[in-house]
């Protein structure tokens, strides 16, 4: 069944004969096809779901999975969500090594840090489930900005403070304790990298005391200096990737 549905010139019975195949006898290819058809007919939600199911297939190889999890990716970035796209193409890379991924990871990471990522998007990767053989703490990268070469936050890093205070302050996200982990990039001192990005956590956990109404003991910071890189490239779209208040949730 899976052979005539490929060799199938009508996508409609494309994906009848996939369904079927899927429900009959669960396989990694025929789910990958049947994603991949649903997005042809437009039916995003429903390619989706075909591509999850390819990466929870427990006889699924770590390679197939990561071929889902690319194929998920692609299809976040075609609904403009980047989070989404992002947290795929790195569970993806967790498994399998792909050139071609890491730089588009690259790219959407600096496309995102020149924004300002939304509550909405903080409360779903902060409450977001994760499958187990790639688990990681549920955790977000944002493009907290400051000053020049200070702690003091500027405007795009007090809007960017703000979407966090509230998904925090969410009932989703409430009772939750986080970790602020401040960043920097490769240039400069060990040491001096280090205390910088503990000022900058330790400023963002002072701007949501100051503004929100969250329990100070919810919060730790911890500040990582340049020993956590995103990315190895000595150029200023990776400088600026970098840069950054990792949010996590605390054991």
């Amino acid at each position: 069944m899976y052979n005539e549905a490929v060799a199938s010139s009508s996508l409609q019975q494309r994906i009848e004969l996939l369904r079927r195949s899927c429900e009959q006898c669960p396989d990694v290819s025929a789910f990958m096809e049947l994603g991949k058809a649903y997005q042809e007919n437009n039916r995003l939600a429903d390619a989706e779901r075909a591509f999850n199911e390819a990466c929870d297939l427990p006889r699924a190889t770590a390679e197939a999975k990561s071929k889902a999890l690319v194929a998920l990716g692609s299809l976040f970035e075609r609904k403009k969500d980047l989070t989404a796209a992002i947290t795929s193409y790195r569970q993806a890379l967790s498994l399998h090594d792909y050139p071609k991924v890491r730089e588009r990871i690259l790219i959407l990471e600096d496309e995102k840090s020149k924004t300002v990522v939304s509550s909405t998007e903080i409360t779903r990767s902060l409450t977001s489930s994760h499958r187990g053989n790639f688990a990681v703490k549920p955790t977000i990268n944002l493009p907290v900005q400051f000053a020049y070469d200070t702690a003091e936050l500027n405007q795009q890093g007090i809007e960017q403070a703000k979407q966090l205070g509230q998904a925090l302050s969410s009932k989703e996200c409430a009772g939750k304790h986080v970790e602020l982990l401040g960043h920097t990039d490769l240039r400069g001192a060990d040491a001096y990298n280090l205390q910088l990005s503990t000022a900058r956590a330790e400023a963002v956990k002072v701007y949501l005391l100051q503004h929100y109404p969250l329990n100070a003991s919810r919060i730790s910071i911890k500040g990582m200096g340049k020993t956590q890189p995103l990315f190895l490239e000595d150029d200023e779209r990776a400088h600026r990737v970098n840069r950054r208040v990792e949010v996590r949730l605390a054991e």
